[in-house]
């Protein structure tokens, strides 16, 4: 017998959703077959970057359910799980992968919920179809891209401290403004986004400044600069030079992005 389409997978927090999934089970709850089933031990342990793995091999949908805001069996990890997930969340939504991501929280006691939000995240899910993983190159280069930035040890850095920093006081007394750290958390995924499709695209083929800019849509001035940035870091080599226009390639031995 086939798998149900689309293919999807659920991580669930075992104190909370997971334990609502078994609720659901127990109490005859109906729910498409779709989801199979990751126990974690909270929402806060699901990196993106697995998440983002996933939709590269083809599964169409991934569900993260963790507790409430609130009833967190390790007290905040439910907040980092959500900061992380709005990242990424914004990050696919200019892919064709948006609406293929959700969280949710469900306690314990909420079979009947689980068994809601399972239904409803499938009924989306197969609304958008096949994953674009499987048709389109375009759109598996720029997912590469997304998990490549989540990926990265300065954007992974900043989400795990971004709670600290904006909710705590430093040791000189400082706290930093929302709205300050959201700034600097998106200029760095920006960039770290940017070379990230520059790369991968050189990694296919030599390119040049203006044929990255129209691949990628990244306007030439910032190309030119992402790309003196990552020749210094080891992480670009000019292969060849055609009159006024060099091309590029990837060094796949370089340094962080």
């Amino acid at each position: 017998m086939s798998e149900p389409k689309p293919k999807m997978v659920a991580f669930l927090c075992n104190w909370c959703s997971y334990a609502g999934a078994d609720l659901a089970g127990v109490s005859r709850v109906q729910y498409p077959p779709n989801i199979r089933v990751i126990r974690v031990m909270c929402s806060g342990r699901v990196d993106p970057v697995v998440v983002v793995e996933a939709l590269m091999r083809g599964v169409e949908g991934v569900l993260v359910a963790g507790c409430h805001p609130g009833d967190c069996h390790y007290i905040g990890g439910n907040y980092q799980a959500a900061k992380r997930f709005e990242v990424l969340a914004r990050m696919l939504e200019s892919t064709e992968f948006r609406g293929r991501v959700r969280l949710e929280w469900v306690s314990a006691s909420e079979g009947a919920r689980f068994g809601e939000v399972v239904s409803s995240f499938v009924s989306q899910v197969a609304g958008l179809g096949p994953s674009p993983v499987r048709t389109s190159p375009e759109a598996r280069s720029r997912l590469q891209a997304v998990r490549d930035t989540m990926d990265n040890p300065r954007v992974r850095n900043l989400l795990g401290k971004f709670l600290h920093l904006t909710e705590k006081e430093n040791v000189y007394g400082n706290r930093y403004p929302v709205p300050e750290m959201e700034k600097v958390l998106w200029d760095v995924i920006r960039a770290v986004y940017d070379r990230a499709s520059i790369f991968n695209l050189a990694g296919e083929r030599p390119v040049t400044v203006v044929e990255a800019a129209r691949a990628t849509g990244i306007p030439a001035d910032r190309v030119l600069r992402h790309i003196a940035v990552m020749k210094k870091r080891n992480l670009m080599a000019m292969t060849e030079s055609h009159g006024r226009h060099p091309s590029y390639t990837a060094v796949r031995s370089g340094r962080s992005m």
